[in-house]
């Protein structure tokens, strides 16, 4: 089965295309379009894309599954759908294990926050029954536990900065031993900031939403020490990395793709983008 993940970012795009008929996935197709009319149409010929959705619109929940009296879907939906004060219909409800047994990722979406696609839609008209939806700090951690060689130590933090004019605007995903333990998102916008050194203030204010996260997830009874920041996307450079690198005593990283997964034509092209965490990890179930 071939699956593809697309993820959209105000008007950019990172789009995978990953094979999964043999025992080990082969990334077969990476697209970095200037717009969506010019994705390649290989990305939705005969495919249900799954599209990302920004952290910004995504309420995340800890769901506590503690008690085992009931069946474990139905209780993360009865949390999920208790918290709400409108229609569940007008939501989408999806939840993610963590590293914790006792401990799940309930994720909410509002259908009026979806990325808009009609685009895509006038390519197929009956691609909109088709089309999945998943978080995209969610998708940033999937695609780099799956396709992405580990950084040492316990505790991770990816940062995948996505392009915004005007503002700096990053996913975030905490692994702990490869898993999935928290997500949420940074956002800073320049023009808010007075300092003459508007890089400097939003590197200053990363770190305070590091900490901030950081000490919910040490309530969960994980105290280790963050051992790396992997920063990735298409605000991340080599100038800017050293500049995390200057502000925060944490090491400072760059994802690493493993290989094997790539295709031949792909390994060709090495090095590959990466720009694609996400893209890749919206095409895991």
């Amino acid at each position: 089965m071939n699956k593809i993940g697309i993820d959209i970012f105000d008007t950019e795009i990172s789009a995978a295309s990953v094979d999964y008929n043999s025992a080990r996935p082969v990334i077969t197709q990476l697209d970095n379009p200037a717009n969506v009319k010019n994705l390649d149409e290989n990305f939705l010929s005969g495919s249900n894309p799954i599209f990302s959705v920004k952290d910004e619109n995504v309420i995340v929940k800890q769901i506590n599954i503690s008690s085992q009296n009931d069946p474990l879907n139905l209780k993360i939906q009865f949390e999920l759908k208790s918290s709400l004060l409108e229609d569940e219909s007008e939501f989408l409800f999806s939840s993610h294990e963590t590293t914790l047994n006792n401990l799940q990722l309930g994720y909410i979406i509002r259908k009026n926050n979806l990325p808009k696609i009609q685009e895509f839609l006038q390519t197929d008209e009956n691609l909109e029954s088709n089309i999945s939806y998943r978080c995209r700090a969610l998708a940033l951690g999937k695609g780099y536990q799956k396709f992405y060689f580990q950084e040492p130590g316990e505790l991770i933090c990816l940062a995948d900065f996505a392009s915004a004019s005007g503002s700096y605007y990053a996913s975030l995903c905490f692994m702990y031993h490869n898993k999935i333990i928290s997500t949420t998102y940074f956002k800073f916008q320049e023009a808010d900031s007075s300092t003459t050194n508007p890089v400097q203030k939003m590197i200053t204010e990363f770190k305070m939403t590091i900490n901030y996260h950081l000490s919910s997830i040490f309530e969960l009874g994980i105290t280790v020490p963050l051992a790396a920041i992997v920063l990735s996307g298409k605000r991340i450079n080599d100038d800017l990395q050293e500049k995390f690198q200057n502000q925060i005593k944490t090491a400072i990283t760059r994802p690493r793709i493993n290989p094997g997964f790539l295709s031949k034509s792909l390994r060709n092209q090495m090095p590959v983008s990466d720009c694609f965490l996400t893209a890749l990890g919206l095409t895991i179930d």
